[in-house]
């Protein structure tokens, strides 16, 4: 079995966000590089409590670090289409909050481009 560590970054910071980090840490293959929240403020915090490199307040910088292999967009659904869309430009795998869009149509669109 690889030792090699999966390595995430997490988008957006509420609640969902901090049950997902706190899996993270305890997975001993698994560690949390970057946290992003348009409140920057938001950001430092998670980062500080569960032990992130890095905090940021735009997704872009999140997606230029080569050492995330996957993306976790835990934001509001309503910023998931154009959050997907970057991820998968940048080539990261995803793990996607619920609801995947705001409608069925959306939710087929954003399955199309992964």
């Amino acid at each position: 079995m690889s030792t090699q560590k999966i390595r995430f970054g997490i988008v957006g910071t509420g609640t969902i966000a901090h049950r997902f980090a706190e899996a993270i840490k305890n997975v001993s293959n698994a560690e949390l590089v970057a946290v992003m929240d348009a409140n920057m403020e938001a950001a430092e915090r998670v980062k500080e409590k569960y032990g992130a490199k890095y905090a940021f307040n735009d997704m872009n910088e999140v997606l230029a670090i080569d050492e995330i292999d996957v993306v976790y967009i835990a934001s509001p659904v309503f910023c998931h289409k154009e959050q997907v869309a970057a991820a998968c430009k940048a080539g990261k795998h995803i793990f996607l909050e619920k609801p995947v869009g705001l409608d069925i149509a959306e939710g087929e669109e954003i399955v199309k481009m992964c």
